[in-house]
């Protein structure tokens, strides 16, 4: 499942805006907010794009893009 609040912070961390990210994917802003948002999913170019971006390892890509579920038990 997708962690938006990981997403961001990991961008803010990297001193990296919105336009800044969405240029790196080769997408628009409004491309972007919409995946943020839930409404299409990120592509694999789009995702090694953030990861080469922002500098991150597979365990940092493995918290954004593939985190587990919550659920209530």
């Amino acid at each position: 499942m997708f962690n938006k609040q990981q997403f961001k912070a990991k961008m803010v961390l990297a001193d990296k805006t919105m336009k800044d990210m969405a240029a790196a994917m080769g997408i628009n802003e409004a491309t972007l907010n919409r995946k943020i948002n839930g409404h299409s999913e990120f592509t694999r170019d789009e995702i090694q794009a953030y990861r080469n971006t922002l500098g991150l390892n597979a365990e940092d890509i493995d918290a954004v893009f593939f985190a587990p579920e919550l659920t209530e038990t």
